[in-house]
């Protein structure tokens, strides 16, 4: 296994100039970078303040007994009793078959940084993965991408109702669609020496699951617990009962955390950045349980009101929920934060770009509660390369960053013009040029004749042009027919490397991979070094 370090400009602006340490955009964070001075002050305010440890460790204890008994888990669970220890944190909804790679990545993100800082700081230092159980967009979490007749497809678990506001934690497993829609997905990835083990254990996990939740804390502990990872879900009860004082702060300070959002993304925008934070001046930040269904709360009126309208409370009534039935509120992408910060010693923060660019907003809604942001680090971005597509590159003489810049189709086309000196552009593109000429004469007559024959006229013209590109269209699909089985390859390349022109761990899930190379991988994944500054890491497997 080999790992390159290559640049890739990120999409976005913010999160390329933030990586950069551009003053512009780093002024937002509390912390420049994650270096030993900074890490140092971070430990040094944490060190100041006060957590419910014990509390903490108990129901971290009992949710991870739930899916592993690794004692390395336990053991970083009870580093935290300690008040020099910290902990890295990193979080993602509870993918199927654990999500795209990226939330992979990210617990490798989360366990790597924790070990270097543990090393750096000589305190314990202990990797947490959040489970954003809470979250209710089923449709974001219910699929995976599959390869189907030459193509990517994406490929669901099952449909539910659009409108359906139900918490991933509480959504039930159909054991036997979820089977049959395992067998599938690894159908297609095709047989290896590992399929069977692989989807014999991913069955068993299954068979112990109750929840989304349930099935992707298995796989996740299936994948980290011999590295300690510790998880956490949102929704869980318990964690609710630890948060129930935070929650009634922020019903308090509500008006006080949105005035400051929204005058940071004003000050955003002033500097050219665009943050996709819905925010208006009634904005609560916080979602309310009712009926089974999550409800986002905007304040009207003196009412903390549904945006359905099915919920309307008075300010006594939702500092009574959040005082007693705390399990029946939870946190929007604003609240998020602060409340992993009010509820964890959080030393770091793994972030993917989404992330980067909402946390750019909240540094002045930190200050609501008298405490200062986390370090804020990038996630490690991987793009896995397996022995067939590192061949294939090399035989077509394809630069990788370049295949990472999608330029793949380009390579495509300059290949294929190099098999063969028929120049169909070239000779089609003068008789283009000629029927262009020659039909000039005809169009000034025919206006001559009838003004109104000009329209008829056009719609002539465009009419041999159709047959022009009809005629070029087939002449280069006959020529690409020709080569049809190199050129798959190149298909083959983009879909696993750039797949819909995305970035690979965005689309496939990590265990197309597994599947290729077992259990073993993430072992593997975990030897290599890793540079945590946004460039993009490939790994030839």
């Amino acid at each position: 296994m080999d790992t390159e370090i290559i640049e890739i400009p990120l999409s976005s602006k913010l999160v390329n100039d933030y990586i950069k340490g551009q003053e512009r955009i780093v002024s937002f964070f509390d912390y420049e970078d994650h270096g030993l001075a900074n890490s140092q002050k971070r430990m040094n305010e944490i060190a100041e303040r006060k957590y419910q440890r014990e509390q903490l460790m108990s129901v971290l204890t009992a949710f991870n007994q739930k899916y592993t008994e690794n004692e390395k888990v336990f053991e970083n669970i009870n580093k935290l009793k300690t008040a020099k220890s910290a902990a890295v944190i990193g979080g993602q909804q509870a993918g199927l078959l654990t999500g795209p790679a990226f939330t992979i990545h990210k617990c490798l993100s989360v366990i790597k940084l924790a070990q270097e800082q543990e090393k750096q700081l000589g305190v314990p230092i202990v990797p947490i993965f959040w489970i954003a159980g809470e979250d209710h967009d089923f449709d974001e979490i219910n699929h995976v991408y599959i390869r189907k007749n030459e193509a990517l497809k994406k490929y669901p678990y099952k449909q539910i109702l659009s409108n359906n506001k139900t918490s991933v934690s509480k959504l039930d497993i159909d054991h036997k669609e979820l089977s049959d829609w395992v067998e599938t997905i690894f159908q297609s990835y095709g047989e290896t020496e590992y399929t069977r083990d692989i989807v014999a254990k991913i069955r068993q996990m299954m068979d112990r699951s109750e929840t989304v939740v349930d099935f992707f804390a298995f796989l996740i502990h299936r994948l980290f617990d011999k590295y300690g990872l510790i998880l956490i879900d949102s929704a869980d009860p318990s964690v609710r009962k630890l948060e129930s004082d935070y929650f009634k702060q922020m019903i308090q300070g509500h008006e006080s955390i949105n005035e400051n959002v929204m005058s940071q993304l004003n000050l955003l925008k002033d500097r050219g950045y665009e943050v996709a934070l819905d925010q208006n001046d009634g904005s609560v930040n916080l979602f309310y349980e009712d009926q089974g269904q999550r409800e986002l709360l905007e304040y009207k009126d003196g009412k903390f009101i549904g945006k359905t309208g099915s919920v309307s409370l008075d300010y006594d009534e939702l500092l009574s929920i959040a005082e007693n039935h705390p399990e029946l509120l939870s946190n929007n992408v604003v609240t998020r934060p602060i409340m992993q910060d009010l509820l964890l010693p959080t030393l770091a923060f793994i972030a993917g770009p989404g992330e980067i660019a909402y946390w750019s907003a909240l540094k002045t809604a930190f200050r609501c509660f008298n405490i200062r942001m986390p370090l804020i680090v990038p996630r490690l971005n991987l793009t896995l390369v397996d022995r067939r597509i590192e061949k294939w590159l090399d035989n077509k003489n394809l630069d990788i960053e370049g295949v990472l810049n999608n330029k793949l189709a380009a390579y495509k086309n300059r290949w294929l013009s190099m098999q063969h000196e028929w120049d169909v552009e070239g000779a089609v593109g003068k008789f283009r040029e000629l029927i262009e000429e020659a039909y000039q004469p005809v169009e000034q007559l025919a206006v001559e004749i009838s003004p109104g024959l000009k329209k008829i006229s056009h719609k002539n013209l465009q009419l041999m042009e159709q047959q022009v590109n009809y005629i070029e269209k087939k002449m280069k699909g006959t020529i690409e027919q020709r080569y049809k089985t190199e050129l798959n390859k190149f298909d083959v390349i983009n879909d696993c490397l750039m797949p819909m022109g995305e970035p690979q761990e965005r689309v496939w899930s990590i265990f197309y991979f597994i599947n290729l190379f077992g259990f073993d991988l993430i072992e593997k994944l975990m030897t290599q070094a890793y540079q945590f500054n946004g460039s993009q890491h490939v790994v030839k497997i």
